[in-house]
């Protein structure tokens, strides 16, 4: 199956899975989902954004800039990210994603002053992307997502702890489920379930 979003699609295809994203609100446990199941695979482990931009990120972040700067940053990050994954994918190598333009449109529309107008979807018709085979979106309870949080050792962000916003942002990304067919992933089991889990539905024969 691939997930079609109104993008310009660069021209690689794969009847295989091997472009796979994983998606989700903050402490669901994406990155440590994403590490085991490139181990599994025996893909590349990418994430966004990435290192280059992890430099001005904080920068761009800061009050100072206006959402479509900030958007700009982000984009620039998935464009630099799908730049690296072409290559790996015509080198027949397989990729598992942290995060990609998904999570750039679903925060900025929540995060937009216009109250989610579906601006930020519109501009993404603009950029040539690699789609991914798959995308998986990791679900959780609330109050196990906060618990999460608070055991990890970086430190939070104060929208990750707000429940108001958080709800917000799980709404949005529950129209990308809905509309554009990711899957839905169970992530409170433990990772080593979780990780089957996924593996169960990929065109592998796993």
């Amino acid at each position: 199956m691939v997930i079609c979003l109104r993008v310009v699609i660069m021209s690689y295809e794969s009847s295989e899975d091997n472009f796979i994203v994983i998606e989700g609100l903050d402490g669901v446990g994406k990155s440590t989902v994403t590490e085991a199941l490139s181990k599994e695979l025996g893909a590349k482990k990418l994430s966004t954004p990435g290192k280059g931009i992890q430099k001005i990120r904080d920068f761009v972040d800061s009050d100072i800039h206006s959402r479509q700067t900030k958007f700009l940053m982000y984009m620039a990050s998935n464009s630099s990210v799908s730049d690296r994954i072409e290559n790996y994918l015509e080198r027949d190598e397989k990729v598992v994603l942290d995060r990609y333009y998904f999570t750039t449109v679903v925060y900025n529309e929540v995060f937009s002053c216009e109250n989610k107008s579906g601006k930020y979807k519109e501009l993404m018709e603009h950029f040539d992307l690699v789609n991914p085979d798959r995308v998986f979106y990791l679900d959780i309870d609330e109050e196990s997502r906060l618990r999460r949080l608070k055991g990890r050792s970086s430190k939070n962000k104060p929208y990750e702890m707000d429940r108001f916003l958080m709800k917000q942002i799980r709404d949005e990304y529950m129209n990308f489920v809905n509309e554009y067919g990711m899957e839905k992933i169970d992530a409170k089991p433990p990772l080593d379930d979780v990780v089957t889990n996924i593996l169960g539905r990929l065109d592998y024969g796993i």
